[in-house]
């Protein structure tokens, strides 16, 4: 039993000992060669039934998804895969344009006479081009003249051409038609032929359809034998549609 023993031992310690010397003998091959230096043909007894694999297995290798490409995708950076903005700026425009206003008039009857007078300013124009309208306009003011109660009246009708910016329309106007004085002189009739030639500005603040307007005009007339040249300046409401 003894005996058997040590030749146990002894078997099993030439074992260890050529499996160290082996190992020592691998790991210089594989510092100097790399991995091909192991292979069955010049392993020993040991390394004998040890298969190095020459090829990698197949379910070591997991097949990497593939980008899902959208069918007729836009190429990118052309700038068709950008959002579509929007617009601003971008006012309505609308055809009629009614106002309505406080309006005074400086009268000047005969040279070295004149009256002032304030009253209503109503007008109404309609655009049938983008910026050229044909444009009417009637106004009553009241005041007094040599101690009775007199009465200017304008009767008119003409084109106006506008110039929009943002919230602003800026336009000029030239009219013509009646205008009427009273009262009664002695120097001739009431009324006669006048004209009107100004412009204004109107300003919209929140895209209504209401504005404000400024508007200063020249009126002339011909009545009692002479001409008169009379400022006047209305400021009111314009509704738009």
């Amino acid at each position: 039993m003894r005996q058997a023993a040590q030749v146990c031992g002894a078997i099993l310690a030439v074992l260890l000992a050529s499996w160290g010397a082996r190992a020592q003998t691998l790991a210089s091959d594989s510092a100097t060669s790399g991995p091909a230096s192991f292979s069955s043909a010049n392993s020993g007894p040991l390394f004998a039934q040890l298969e190095v694999p020459t090829a990698v297995p197949s379910f070591a290798i997991a097949a990497a998804p593939m980008p899902a490409f959208q069918k007729d995708a836009p190429p990118a950076g052309s700038g068709a895969d950008v959002p579509p903005q929007g617009v601003y700026g971008v006012f309505p425009s609308y055809k009629y344009q009614i106002f309505i206003g406080y309006s005074f008039l400086r009268f000047y009857v005969v040279p070295g006479s004149e009256v002032n007078t304030n009253g209503l300013d109503f007008s109404i124009a309609y655009y049938f081009r983008d910026r050229i309208a044909v444009d009417g306009e009637m106004a009553v003011t009241l005041g007094t003249y040599t101690g009775e109660n007199s009465e200017a009246f304008i009767g008119m009708g003409g084109l106006r051409y506008r110039h929009p910016m943002d919230r602003f329309d800026l336009w000029i106007h030239g009219m013509a038609g009646e205008t009427h004085f009273s009262p009664q002189t002695a120097f001739g009739g009431e009324d006669g032929f006048g004209y009107e030639v100004g412009g204004g500005l109107d300003y919209t603040p929140r895209r209504l359809r209401l504005s404000w307007r400024v508007q200063a005009d020249m009126v002339g007339s011909h009545l009692y034998g002479t001409y008169q040249y009379s400022p006047k300046i209305s400021v009111g409401l314009v509704y738009k549609d």
